[in-house]
Order: structure tokens, then C-alpha cells, then sequence
């Protein structure tokens, strides 16, 4: 009994102070384990072979696992669903908490990349060439987009309305997210296998032509390129870096203005790994077995550590922990020691009401006080919220009158160094107070919408008078009570919001 205490109080000291770069955990599945992702809730996921496993972040200790019908690929956490992809041709949409199956999307392909999550859609690709829109409530299919080749390795990617993908008939495609309608492509050099990453009005992406672009996102203009002498792994932005890990045994940090090399770093071998980064170590693994640690302003290793088998798997940071995966069936768990500060809430993907409260999450290490700022220009400029004590890590926000589907929350140490943003735009929207700057009178009523989305018309079920405001809160028009069908033709393609005494819908006018 002494001896087994004696243990415990050892692994409780190796976690309380431990150094960067130490080893806190490991945790052996059955097979090599390929791609992982960190969650707000503590948890680690990731995929061995036809399997997702969920452990607890702190120790490792295993919650729950799926099989899937073939290989999984890479794992992506939406609120309280994960979200996967396998090689038997669909994509399962998981209970976060318990591993239940809440539905599973069938295409024609694999589904072998990570989706992207907005709005309560995911979009993802397939190898049968299609992109994909379903709606994570009830599985419905709401659009495809057919490309000219398989989409295979490509994860998808938001910003502000359109969704990005790459195809292997080496085009880059951006594509409207409401109605599935091509807004523009690009053409590189030879086909198109990871996913892009869209950060501040510009998407970055590899190519197997051995180069890096960058697109800006509304137009498709070329902003530049960088060639990396090898075919890529998936970028990573942070502030004004891009890091990126390639064929040619390099690791590279890039500045996302024009594309000029910041620093360089040779492995031992090819580096398919798709970094993450704090604001000053940046993380990659090697097919040389090792895990790096750069130092983010010099691109010297800060530490390595040597698995047992080549790393394909992208790491993830979470709440001063770094975890990573290797071919030798390991999930290893590492300290970073440095200073940290991670948004949770809004994170992508919220709608908020002008008016009504939620709460700005956070998590960090070694952090006193915080500065809280928003942006509803994605990123392009910033407006004070609040000084805070980091002690409790949530800020209770009442949401102003900013209505903007580019909302981003900002947190960063009174310093301004380190901070951190919402990964992906939020909405501010606004519902009440238009009529003549009149609040409504509100009454316990009930309506039906449908179908949503929809294209030339709406049925509407009113047992009292309605009205319909754009999203960002323009009046359209008023609807008396009874039962509709409403000609929508004229209605521009978006979002829109119809109020029937308290209650409010949200239904989207597609295009056919």
C-alpha cells in the first residue's frame, strides 16, 4: 500500500513540475495512430485504424472509442459532436461525450479529410469528386458541388461565406456556402491534397506542384507563392506566420504578407505532419520518429523528442499540454511550460443576439489578467470589451449592437503577448427594436417555416402577424396571420430571420 502511494504522490509531482518538453503521459492503441485533434472539454481524439478513441487530457485515461467501417481519418470537434471521416465512404457524427452515433453520411467515395463546421453545416469532400453540405441536426443533404477529380486528402475550410477546397484535378476551389454555387477557382500546377487554412481575408494552401499560395479569399486572386522544393502538409497561421512542414525535410515558418522565408529548419526526413504553434514554440513531427519544439523567432529547437516510429500526425496544444501521435501506436502527452492563452467561446460558428448574454471562455498558464477585444471586420480591427482577472477564465458578455457575420473574439495577456483568437467568425445578429424603433409586444406563440432552406418559396404557418429582417437586421416586410405560401423569387440568396411574437426563426434562401 505504501509502495502504491508512494507512486502516486511521484506521478503527481512529475505533473506539477514538470518542464517543457517533458513527458507527462503516453497512451498505446492498437495500431498507428494517424491524426488527433485537442477539444474545450478536455479531451484528446484521434484515429487508429478503423477506430476513434476519446482520453482524457490530463492522464490519458481512456472514455470511449468507435469502430467505423474502414480507416478513419482526420477527427474535428463541433460543439458537442465530433465529426469524422473513414475509407467506407461516409462521415459519422459522433456525441462528443459518449462516442454515440447520432447519424452517418454516406457519398460515393472515401471521405479520407477533415470537414469544417459553420452554422450547424459541415462541408467536406469526397473522393468521388463531390463537395458536401449536411446539415450536423439531422444528416439532410442540403447541397453538393461537383469538381473534376476526386477530392482526396483535402479537408475544407470558411471564411465569410465561402467554403475552400482542393481537388486532384488540381484546381482550388471556392464555393458559396449557402447554395453550393462555384464563386471562383484556381489553377496550380498538379494536384491538390491538404487543407487549406483561411486567416484574415486570405486562404493559404500546398499543392503537389511543390508550392504554397496564397488566395485572396473574395476573389481568387493570386497574392503569392512560395516553392518549397516538395509537396506539403496542411499550414498553420498564427499571427503573421505561416508554418508548414514538407517532402524536402523542412519545416518552414513563412510571413503570410508576401510570403517571404522567415526561417528554415532541415529534419531527418520527409515532414508530413501539419504543425500547430503557440506564440513562441512552433510543433511538427518527422518521419525521422522525432517531435520538434522550435523556438517561433529563430527556428531553433527548443526540444525534440524520439518516438518509435515515423510521425505523421498533427499535434495539438491544450491547456499547457502538447500531444502528438506516432506510427509506434503512441499518443504521447508533453508539458510546454510557456505562457499560454486559448479561446473557447465564441470559437466559430456562434449566433448571437443583440442583447443577450454569453459568457467569453478562455483557458491559459501563467496568465494574471487578460485584455478581452472583438472585431466584426474579421480580424481587420479590434474593439475593446473589458480588463479582467484571469482567475476565473469566462467574462459574462452583453452582446452590442454590431450585427456582422465576421465576428471574432481576442484575449491576449496586458501585455498584449501571448493572446489568441476565435480559430473561425461568429455572428452578432439583431432581431427586436426595428419596427419604427419600437420594441414588440412579445407573445408565447408558436409557427412553422418551411421547407428550410429554401429556393422560390416559403410556407409559413402565423398565428399572428410576422415580420422578416435580414440578418443584419433590415426590415424586408410584414406577413399577416394565417397560413402562406410566400413567392421568395426576388429574395436575394442568405440568411433571414422572421420574428412571430417571441420566437424567431433563422431560414436560408438558396439558389437552384
Amino acid at each position: 500500500m505504501k509502495a502504491i502511494i508512494f507512486i502516486m504522490i511521484l506521478l503527481l509531482c512529475s505533473l506539477l513540475f514538470a518542464t517543457p518538453g517533458d513527458l507527462l503521459w503516453r497512451y498505446k492503441s492498437p495500431s498507428q495512430i494517424w491524426t488527433l485533434v485537442c477539444s474545450s472539454n478536455d479531451k484528446v481524439h484521434f484515429s487508429s485504424g478503423n477506430y476513434l478513441y476519446t482520453l482524457e487530457a490530463d492522464d490519458g485515461a481512456f472514455r470511449w472509442r468507435y469502430q467505423a467501417g474502414g480507416t478513419v481519418a482526420h477527427p474535428v470537434v463541433f460543439g458537442h459532436m465530433v465529426l469524422v471521416g473513414s475509407y467506407d465512404n461516409s462521415l459519422y457524427v459522433l456525441d462528443a461525450s459518449d462516442g454515440y452515433l447520432i447519424f452517418k453520411y454516406t457519398t460515393g467515395g472515401d471521405v479520407n479529410a477533415p470537414p469544417c463546421v459553420y452554422d450547424n453545416i459541415a462541408y467536406f469532400g469526397s473522393s468521388d469528386t463531390y463537395l458536401y453540405a449536411v446539415d450536423t441536426n439531422d444528416g439532410r443533404l442540403i447541397w453538393r458541388y461537383k469538381t473534376g477529380g476526386a477530392i482526396l486528402g483535402s479537408g475544407t475550410c470558411y471564411s465569410n461565406g465561402l467554403v475552400f477546397v482542393g481537388s486532384r484535378d488540381t484546381y482550388f476551389y471556392a464555393v458559396n456556402s449557402i447554395n453550393g454555387e462555384l464563386e471562383w477557382r484556381f489553377k496550380t500546377g498538379n494536384q491538390i491534397e491538404t487543407t487549406p487554412h483561411a486567416k484574415y481575408g486570405v486562404v493559404y494552401f500546398g499543392s503537389d506542384d511543390n508550392n504554397i499560395y496564397a488566395i485572396e479569399c473574395e476573389t481568387g486572386k493570386l497574392l503569392w507563392t512560395y516553392h518549397a522544393g516538395g509537396g506539403c502538409s496542411d499550414p498553420y497561421v498564427l499571427y503573421n506566420n505561416l508554418y508548414i512542414g514538407c517532402l524536402n525535410r523542412y519545416m518552414y515558418a513563412l510571413n503570410i504578407d508576401d510570403g517571404s522565408e522567415r526561417w528554415k529548419y532541415l529534419t531527418g526526413s520527409e515532414v508530413r505532419s501539419s504543425p500547430c504553434a503557440t506564440d513562441s514554440v512552433a510543433y511538427v513531427g518527422s518521419s525521422d520518429t522525432y517531435f520538434y519544439a522550435f523556438n517561433t523567432a529563430t527556428g531553433n529547437p527548443k526540444w525534440t523528442y524520439k518516438t518509435g516510429g515515423v510521425v505523421t500526425s498533427s499535434p495539438c496544444v491544450l491547456k499547457g499540454n502538447v500531444y502528438i501521435g506516432s506510427n509506434d501506436t503512441y499518443l504521447y502527452a508533453f508539458d510546454v511550460g510557456d505562457p499560454r492563452i486559448r479561446v473557447t467561446s465564441p470559437n466559430g460558428g456562434e449566433s448571437w443576439e443583440v442583447g443577450s448574454s454569453h459568457q467569453i471562455k478562455w483557458v491559459s498558464t501563467e496568465i494574471d489578467s487578460v485584455v478581452i477585444e472583438y472585431s466584426t471586420n474579421n480580424g481587420n480591427d479590434w474593439l475593446f470589451v473589458a480588463r479582467f482577472t484571469d482567475e476565473y477564465e469566462n467574462y459574462n458578455w452583453t452582446i452590442p449592437n454590431t450585427p456582422s457575420e465576421e465576428c471574432l473574439v481576442r484575449i491576449s495577456d496586458r501585455s498584449g503577448n501571448p493572446q489568441d483568437a476565435s480559430d473561425n467568425l461568429f455572428t452578432i445578429y439583431r432581431t427586436t427594436g426595428f419596427e419604427d424603433g419600437k420594441t414588440t409586444r412579445k407573445m408565447p406563440v408558436k409557427f412553422n417555416a418551411s421547407p428550410n432552406p429554401f429556393s422560390n418559396s416559403l410556407q409559413l404557418n402565423l398565428p399572428a402577424k410576422a415580420s422578416v429582417y435580414s440578418l443584419s437586421g433590415q426590415f424586408i416586410s410584414s406577413i399577416g396571420k394565417g397560413n402562406h405560401i410566400i413567392n421568395t423569387d426576388k429574395w436575394n440568396s442568405g440568411i433571414y430571420i422572421i420574428k412571430c411574437g417571441n420566437e424567431y426563426k433563422r431560414v436560408i434562401k438558396i439558389s437552384e
